[in-house]
């Protein structure tokens, strides 16, 4: 057995970078991995699935055989794929919010997480030094940012931080007046940062996490406040996996005549398309037409990308 390192949440965060979607791993061969005991490791198992379980989303399977992750659209950004033990790992999943009450223990992890980041990619060390205060301490900031060659500055509160494909995105929510709404800014155009009061306002706070942890999609490259109802049939073995994985806490089921009908808010139809795209003839969307235009846009690209 190796010797046992680190705190509870760095073991955790051990057993997502070892788990895998292609093969399991038995409860014995992370005890001896991480220094503990089977029953310490059903332990943390637990512990990292329940958070997500009350998003409606699986994240780690139990059977005969051990462990191992579900395929869900979460496993990129958990597993830090572009840059292991980034802040992706730590801001975008639902653990974030466990750690806002000690921030000591927050504050240890993001100082180990900020170097490499940095380096990654050339974030500036002042502005990055802002970010993670004020997501340690809820502090409001006024942000100057590059848009489109033009430098615009906005009063926001930090929410998360999401690594995607080697870029690193700030969730915000911003307070310009008639500008109210939840953003999403590259951290390498923010030009410069002021720090301002810390926003005390808890029910806010909570509401605009809750938002961005239940929508559906790793991450939001449309408008994050747009939504659509989306509908569509499944043959029977997609239907068996979206029982057991719900896609997202609005997720319905209606058998429709034998035929296997889900319905689901979607906020991001270009992940949405994606998805289905992923899946190919075990789905067929039914409504609504913005969804199927974006659906036919990314197989057109394909179609293009192969002739």
């Amino acid at each position: 057995m190796a010797e046992k390192e680190g705190n509870k949440f760095e073991r955790m965060m051990r057993i997502l970078a070892k788990l895998s979607q292609y093969s399991w791993m038995t409860g014995q061969e992370i005890a001896d991995m991480l220094g503990v005991n089977k029953r310490t490791v059903f332990r943390y198992i637990n512990d990292i699935n329940i958070p997500f379980e009350e998003g409606g989303i699986g994240l780690i399977e139990s059977g005969r055989e051990g462990y191992r992750l579900y395929d869900t659209n979460f496993l990129d950004t958990l597993k830090g794929i572009d840059n292991m033990y980034t802040i992706a790992a730590i801001q975008t999943s639902p653990f974030g919010q466990t750690l806002t009450s000690n921030n000591i223990f927050k504050n240890d992890i993001l100082n180990k997480i900020a170097p490499k980041l940095n380096r990654a990619h050339y974030i500036n060390d002042k502005i990055l030094k802002h970010l993670l205060d004020a997501l340690i301490q809820n502090r409001i900031l006024e942000v100057e940012y590059n848009k489109e060659g033009n430098i615009k500055t906005y009063l926001i509160l930090p929410l998360r931080i999401i690594s995607n494909t080697g870029t690193e995105y700030l969730n915000l929510y911003c307070f310009n007046d008639g500008y109210e709404k939840i953003l999403n800014f590259v951290i390498s155009k923010i030009v410069n940062i002021t720090p301002k009061d810390k926003c005390n306002n808890k029910i806010l706070i909570g509401e605009k996490l809750a938002y961005i942890n239940n929508r559906w999609g790793t991450f939001v490259s449309g408008p994050q406040e747009f939504e659509d109802d989306v509908k569509f049939e499944v043959d029977d073995s997609m239907y068996l996996k979206l029982l057991s994985q719900p896609l997202h806490s609005t997720q319905q089921y209606i058998n429709e005549n034998g035929k296997h009908i889900f319905s689901l808010q979607v906020h991001n139809l270009q992940e949405f398309a994606r998805w289905t795209i992923t899946f190919g003839d075990h789905i067929t969307v039914l409504e609504s037409d913005r969804v199927i235009e974006s659906i036919l846009w990314h197989a057109n690209r394909l179609l293009e990308k192969y002739e």
